[in-house]
């Protein structure tokens, strides 16, 4: 449950990030910030809480004068946890409905974004499993874990990668040759695996970066990875947003004011 507060109060910080702001008055602003947050708890037909929860924010300005409002650019990462934990959570009756939460609270997200005043917004969407693993001793059965699952070759670290559109359709890329954190000079509990080289090598920054309407294309639950991880390198998808973090801030540093949202 604590985990679950936080991640409403990340999401929530993040929301508020995406808000219209005033431009620049000498006056003094009378803009109001309206902000109502709801969160539902689901229950049984016993009574007894399913787990389920439902959590909504909205968060609006309004201004008693007509002034003019800017809304910047956005970078968006998602970071998404593909594990086998997060298609079922505890209860095995309800395979793939956690799975279809998640992706479907991306999907409100992202069709409520407010339209940039210039540019674009572009969303990357990155997953983690596991790695230097394709994991082909995990338990998979189709009619429980909703998804493509990939061939070896396909996602040898299985479900840690990061995804582009092509054709209208999600493709997934992984790659192998990470070096753990303990083999790394000088660990400590804080070091993370290190990336094989040129991991994004083959693609450019309007690849992994998508459209809104392309990340839309992209997030289809039955065509993203199968999520039948039976562990999750968190650290090893940090690693993967560091890195589509740090492509974004270059494109930002060529001038163009642009937001980077991240989404965990």
């Amino acid at each position: 449950m604590k985990t679950r507060i936080l991640s409403y109060l990340l999401v929530f910080s993040m929301i508020l990030a995406l808000l219209p702001a005033s431009a620049l008055a000498e006056e003094e602003s009378t803009t109001q910030s309206h902000i109502t947050a709801t969160v539902k708890h689901a229950f049984d037909s016993s009574g007894a809480e399913t787990g389920q929860i439902t959590a909504q924010i909205e968060a609006y300005q309004t201004d008693k004068e007509d002034k003019s409002r800017t809304v910047k650019p956005c970078d968006i990462i998602f970071l998404i946890e593909q594990s086998t934990f997060m298609n079922t959570q505890n209860d095995t009756t309800q395979y793939g409905q956690e799975r279809a939460d998640i992706l479907k609270s991306m999907e409100n997200l992202l069709q409520n974004l407010p339209a940039p005043t210039t540019g674009a917004h572009r969303v990357a969407i990155a997953g983690f499993g596991r790695i230097n693993n394709s994991g082909l001793s995990d338990p998979y059965i189709e009619s429980q874990h909703p998804g493509a699952r990939l061939s070896a070759t396909q996602n040898p670290s299985l479900n840690t990668g990061y995804y582009t559109c092509e054709n209208n359709a999600p493709v997934f890329h992984s790659q192998s040759g990470w070096t753990e954190w303990s083999s790394i000079p000088n660990n400590d509990d804080t070091t993370l695996p290190e990336m094989p080289d040129n991991y994004l090598a083959n693609e450019d920054y309007k690849n992994v970066f998508m459209s809104v309407s392309d990340a839309m294309d992209v997030i289809d639950v039955d065509k993203m990875v199968s999520w039948h991880a039976g562990a999750s390198r968190m650290d090893a998808g940090l690693q993967i947003t560091e890195q589509l973090a740090e492509i974004a801030q270059a494109h930002k540093a060529t001038g163009k004011d642009r937001n980077l949202i991240i989404f965990v």
